[in-house]
């Protein structure tokens, strides 16, 4: 978890979370193509998240285990159960993700 190239990489997350929170709040008023870029910034963060995520899962630094353990929580408060399995949840969200798309191109 001190590693450079994590730090670097979670720093890039949470920058792009904070982009598209932004862009969120004015989604409706954005044209197509912002729009289409803004679904393309939660495609990159998906991908990016579930890269993260593997990284932790294969890491035995605590730091590491308990920002694991606090994924889960935060799925299991999304309501998707017990021990929820966060691929499970990547996969939902890459549904929702793909939907958002399709509706906007018809």
């Amino acid at each position: 978890m001190e590693s450079e190239l994590i730090q670097k990489e979670m720093r890039n997350i949470a920058d792009l979370q904070q982009d598209i929170f932004q862009d969120s709040m004015r989604f409706e008023s954005l044209d197509k193509e912002s729009k289409l870029a803004h679904i393309d910034k939660l495609q990159q963060l998906l991908e990016m998240q579930k890269v993260m995520y593997t990284r932790l899962s294969l890491s035995d630094d605590p730091e590491a285990i308990v920002r694991k353990e606090n994924i889960q929580k935060f799925c299991n408060l999304l309501g998707f159960g017990g021990a929820a399995d966060v691929n499970k949840v990547f996969t939902e969200m890459n549904t929702a993700i793909s939907s958002m798309r399709e509706q906007l191109d018809t």
